[in-house]
């Protein structure tokens, strides 16, 4: 997991387990590079998020 935080609250969350991974609350989705099910990024993908 590599996650980083941008002002003005912007998050960039990529999932390189093998893993699904429980995104942080987060207030939209801003951008996808996979899909997001039930709040969960899938294994080797990324999402921007603001909070």
């Amino acid at each position: 997991m590599l996650a980083f935080r941008r002002e003005p609250g912007f998050v960039c969350v990529v999932n390189l387990s093998t893993d699904p991974y429980q995104l942080p609350e987060h207030t939209s989705t801003l951008l996808t590079f996979g899909p997001i099910e039930n709040a969960r990024l899938a294994p080797d993908q990324a999402a921007w998020l603001t909070i």
